[in-house]
C-alpha cells in the first residue's frame, strides 16, 4: 500500500508498548471522485462494442461480414485493447481501493503487516533489524500538511508507516525508537532508490513471510 494513500490510522497516536497493534485505510472520497469521473466515460465507449457484440451473437450476415473485412476486425480488436487500457485497468484498482486496508503488528523483534482489498491479499514479515531506521516524514498535499512516523526499509515496498498527526515532538520520536530499538533516520531515505535482488510475489494470495515485490 502506498503510505500517501493513507488516511487514517487507528489507534491514533504513538505506540508505547509492544506488541503494537494498528489498521490503517484509505481515502474512500477521493475513489468515489474518481470513479464519478471515469465510470460515464468508460460507459459511453464500451457501448458500441456491446452493440456489436450483440449483432455477432445474432445476425449471421454481420458475422460473415466481419469475416470478409480482417482489418475492420483488427481495428475493433485494437479499440477493444486500448479501452481495456485506459479504463479497464483503472477502474480495477478504483473498485479494489474501496476495500483497502492495512494491518500492522509490531512484536519484540518482528514486524507482521496484512495488506488486503476487494480482489487480494498479501501478507509478510521482517524482522526489525532489516529496517534502517525511523524517519519523521512531512508530507505536503492539496488537504493540508501532515506529519508522519516511518520504518524505513531498504526495499521502498516495505516501508510501514506507523503514525500520522499535525506534529510530533523529537521526545516522541527518540521514545519511539528506544521502544522499537531502532535508530532515528533522516526522511530522505524514503525517497533513495536502492537496487533489490529480491523477488517478492505481487499476485494472489501471499504466504506469510514473504513480501511484496519492489
Amino acid at each position: 500500500m502506498r503510505l500517501a494513500s493513507v488516511e487514517t490510522v487507528l489507534p491514533s497516536g504513538i505506540p508505547t508498548e509492544l506488541p503494537a497493534r494498528s489498521v490503517q485505510t484509505t481515502s474512500q472520497t477521493a475513489a468515489l471522485f474518481k470513479l464519478a469521473i471515469m465510470l460515464p466515460a468508460a460507459t459511453a465507449l464500451l457501448i458500441p462494442y456491446l452493440l456489436m457484440a450483440e449483432r455477432l451473437a445474432s445476425s449471421e450476415a454481420f458475422r460473415q461480414a466481419l469475416n470478409d473485412r480482417p482489418v475492420a476486425a483488427l481495428q475493433l480488436a485494437i479499440g477493444l485493447a486500448f479501452w481495456t487500457l485506459l479504463f479497464g485497468w483503472p477502474l480495477k484498482h478504483l473498485a479494489e481501493s474501496f476495500a483497502r486496508m492495512r494491518s500492522v503488528k509490531i512484536s519484540r523483534g518482528v514486524v507482521d503487516v496484512t495488506d488486503t482489498s476487494l480482489l487480494d491479499l498479501h501478507a509478510w514479515s521482517a524482522p526489525i533489524n532489516e529496517f534502517l531506521g525511523l524517519a519523521h516524514n512531512i508530507r505536503s498535499s492539496l488537504s493540508g500538511v501532515r506529519h508522519e512516523l516511518v520504518l524505513v526499509h531498504p526495499d521502498r515496498s516495505m516501508n510501514v508507516l506507523l503514525a500520522i498527526a499535525p506534529n510530533f515532538s523529537q521526545t516522541q520520536i527518540k521514545d519511539l525508537c528506544a521502544l522499537l530499538d531502532c535508530p532515528e533516520v533522516s526522511s530522505r531515505e524514503l525517497y533513495n532508490f536502492r537496487f533489490s535482488t529480491k523477488s517478492w510475489p505481487r499476485f494472489g494470495r501471499t504466504v506469510a513471510g514473504s513480501a511484496p515485490q519492489a
